[in-house]
C-alpha cells in the first residue's frame, strides 16, 4: 500500500505544489515502480506506522540529521544522476543530498510525518523530490525500476532479492545498518532480527559487483556494515 507525494516547481518563479494521491490504478507495477502483495495484517502495519510517526513527530525542532558519510565519500560511483529510490527514507536525508546532486529521487516511507518533515526541507533547499509512504513489508520496487536503491537503518532480509531486481544495468545499491556488534554499544537495536551479522551484505549481494564493503565501529561508537554494489550489464 502505498500514497504519492510529489513536491515540484511550477517553473520560472511562482509557489511550491504539492500533489498527493493514493495508488494510481491505472498504471502497471513497473510503471510506478512498486510492486503489491497482500498485507498479513492491516492492524501490524497500522501500529507500526503510528509508532514511527509518534517518534517523527517528537522530533520537531531537531536539526536535519547531515547524511551518511559513506554515502557522501561514494556517491560519486552512482555514475550520472539518474532514478534513486530511498527505501525507509524517514527525513530524506540521503535522498535529499542526491536531489542536490542531480539525481531524480524518491522517498519511501511508511512515516506520514517523516515525509512531511522531507517536503519541508526540500523547499527550503530547493529541491525536487518524491515522496511515497510505503509499507515495505506489503510492497516491493518493481522490477528494473532504479538506477540506484538507498537503504540506511532499515534492515528487512525479505526485501534484497527484491532491491536486486530493481536495479537496471549498471545501478547500484547502498545500504548501510547496525551489526551484531551493536548489542555491544547499550544503545540501538538488541534483537538480532534487525542486526546483521559477519559478512552478510556480502553474501546478501553477492550476485552483484562489490565496490565497497565496511564492517567498523562508527567514531560515534555505532556498529555498522556499509556496502555499495553494482549490477554489472
Amino acid at each position: 500500500m502505498f500514497r504519492r507525494f510529489l513536491l515540484c516547481h511550477p517553473g520560472g518563479g511562482g509557489e511550491w505544489w504539492l500533489v498527493s494521491g493514493g495508488a494510481d490504478r491505472s498504471r502497471s507495477p513497473e510503471e510506478t515502480g512498486v510492486a503489491g502483495e497482500p498485507a498479513d495484517s492491516q492492524q501490524i502495519a497500522d501500529h507500526g506506522r503510528d509508532q514511527w510517526n509518534e517518534r517523527h513527530r517528537s522530533r520537531d525542532g531537531d536539526e536535519a540529521r547531515p547524511p551518511s558519510e559513506f554515502l557522501i565519500d561514494l556517491a560519486h560511483l552512482l555514475g550520472p544522476p539518474g532514478k534513486v529510490i530511498d527505501l525507509a527514507g524517514g527525513q530524506g536525508r540521503n535522498g535529499l543530498h542526491l536531489a542536490a546532486l542531480g539525481h531524480d529521487v524518491e522517498i519511501w516511507d511508511i512515516s506520514v510525518e517523516a515525509l512531511g518533515r522531507t517536503r519541508e526541507e526540500a523547499a527550503r533547499r530547493n529541491l525536487r523530490v518524491e515522496t511515497l509512504e510505503v509499507d515495505l513489508e506489503n510492497s516491493r520496487p518493481g522490477p528494473s525500476s532504479a538506477d540506484s536503491l538507498l537503504c540506511f537503518y532499515y534492515l528487512q532480509r525479505s526485501l534484497f532479492q527484491s532491491m536486486i531486481a530493481a536495479l537496471r544495468p549498471g545501478g547500484t545499491i547502498v545500504m548501510e545498518t547496525f551489526t551484531l556488534d551493536q548489542q555491544s554499544s547499550g544503545r540501538g537495536p538488541r534483537n538480532p532480527a534487525y542486526l546483521l551479522g559477519p559478512n552478510e551484505l556480502l553474501s546478501a549481494f553477492s550476485s552483484l559487483r562489490i565496490l565497497r564493503y565496511r564492517e567498523e565501529e562508527l567514531p560515534d561508537g555505532d556498529h555498522v556494515a556499509s556496502i555499495l554494489a553494482r549490477r554489472e550489464g
